[in-house]
């Protein structure tokens, strides 16, 4: 978006026309204005070492406007949704509403995290500095059945068996929605 403009003449105008490409391309406003950070913190690197010229890149004026909306469905909403759902969508959608895990989390939980006997979950959760945090939670009756319904793999094998990235997307992107619709 910046094209063949010179560091020496790069200032607010350029910093308006990236910002308003970006947005004209569909960009989120969040997303822009780390794409401008990013930019911005490029240039600080190449000034400290004198690839770029000593000022101080500005920041041009932008809302921020949220992408989510911030709803939470009912309890009856919720299985209806579930209802909809099939396959690991199914399975990634009571793992998150049974434990109250993010889609990252609930997909990376591994059948040795599973204790069907028990009845008990061990949800990864952020990681530290040197080593993954643990929390358990018991499992709901109706996931506790759909769990015991399935093929137990092996310990390390995840329950959703897609990439922790594809099930990001695809849940939010395409699963919910239609089962929303």
């Amino acid at each position: 978006h910046l094209g063949d403009v010179m560091l020496t003449r790069l200032g607010m105008r350029e910093m308006e026309l990236l910002r308003d490409a970006r947005l004209q391309e569909g960009a989120a406003t969040q997303t822009t204005q780390h794409d401008i950070d990013i930019l911005r913190r490029a240039w600080n690197w190449g000034r400290s070492r004198g690839f770029c010229p000593d000022k101080t890149l500005p920041k041009p004026r932008l809302v921020i406007q949220p992408t989510r909306q911030k709803y939470t469905p009912s309890r009856e909403e919720y299985w209806k949704v579930v209802d909809q759902l099939k396959g690991w969508p199914k399975l990634l959608v009571l793992l998150m509403g049974a434990t109250g895990t993010r889609v990252g989390e609930a997909s990376s939980i591994c059948w040795s995290h599973v204790d069907l006997e028990t009845g008990e979950i061990t949800i990864p959760s952020k990681k530290g500095t040197t080593k993954t945090l643990y929390r358990k939670t018991v499992i709901p009756a109706p996931l506790l059945e759909t769990l015991k319904a399935m093929e137990p793999g092996a310990p390390q094998q995840r329950l959703i068996p897609v990439s922790v990235d594809t099930a990001r997307t695809s849940i939010t992107q395409r699963y919910l929605k239609d089962a929303c619709k």
